[in-house]
């Protein structure tokens, strides 16, 4: 399954440009103002990097993570076109086979267009106190509307990413119709680096 996965995703990026362009995804740009702007970050299914290098720009160090060889490269090019090489490492690795070894806690962890409800508890031990989760993908209801989408194991049932967050404060969470199909959006934070009447 890892090879076809990684074929797959290799040809799918293979082509000239960016697939979703080089500008970060809509939700981690309306939740920025939110984010640290020092720090550690984690793009689980990085992709061709736009999320990472976005938070990379803002002035967090950052690991992308992602089963494509020819993404990991389109990610470390657009890194250096940024100015942010330095500051950004790439891990190719199966994510169905669980997380790699991350070392350290991070201050936000994204995963975005991915759907893996089986990582959900390990994302949320690896948030520094304070630290902030982001995560999207498509529902079920993509199928009841008939909306685009890929095949019904890639996506949420209803509440799912929700329950996927528990123990953490809550700051967004909604599942709407976004540029054309059902999402699951969340941000959510570790408590235990905020004042008491604060945490959840």
């Amino acid at each position: 399954m890892a090879d076809a996965d990684a074929a797959k995703w290799d040809e799918k990026y293979t082509a000239p440009g960016y697939r979703r362009g080089a500008a970060p995804p809509s939700l981690i740009r309306g939740v920025a103002a939110a984010l640290p702007r020092s720090g550690r970050a984690l793009d689980v299914a990085c992709g061709e990097g736009q999320t990472i290098v976005y938070l990379a720009e803002r002035g967090l160090e950052g690991i992308g993570v992602d089963i494509s060889e020819v993404g990991i490269e389109k990610a470390a090019a657009l890194a250096e076109m940024r100015g942010v090489a330095e500051t950004v490492s790439f891990l190719r690795h199966d994510l169905d086979a669980g997380l790699p070894d991350l070392g350290a806690s991070f201050d936000v962890v994204t995963c975005l267009h991915f759907h893996a409800p089986a990582l959900y508890p390990a994302l949320r031990d690896l948030l520094a106190p304070g630290g902030f989760l982001v995560i999207e993908t498509l529902t079920t209801e993509n199928v009841d509307l008939d909306l685009p989408r890929p095949s019904a194991q890639y996506l949420a049932a209803p509440g799912e990413v929700l329950r996927g967050a528990d123990g953490l404060r809550i700051r967004l969470y909604r599942e709407a119709l976004v540029d054309g199909t059902v999402r699951a959006q969340l941000l959510a934070e570790e408590p235990t680096g905020l004042p008491p009447d604060l945490r959840r």
